[in-house]
């Protein structure tokens, strides 16, 4: 029955320091944590932008170099006729 009391004692102690400490360790996780996110948010966009970017210029490579091969393949037709 001793046994049984002190492990209840302890374990109210040790519940009455978690609520006193869980505010404050709460808090610091939202400081650190936010700025992470916010870190992270930025370079996921820069990503994407660059992302789009280079996707846009290989397009417009792709459709200059096939007019380019269209126009030097009428010129060659035209040359032939």
């Amino acid at each position: 029955m001793q046994r049984a009391k002190l492990v209840l004692c302890i374990f109210s102690e040790w519940l009455m320091l978690l609520m006193q400490v869980n505010p404050s360790k709460e808090q610091y996780e939202a400081n650190i944590y936010e700025g992470i996110r916010l870190q992270l948010s930025t370079f996921v966009g820069e990503c994407h932008e660059e992302m789009m970017v280079n996707t846009h210029k290989r397009n417009r490579e792709m459709g200059e170099g096939k007019l380019k091969f269209e126009a030097s393949r009428l010129a060659h037709e035209l040359d032939n006729n």
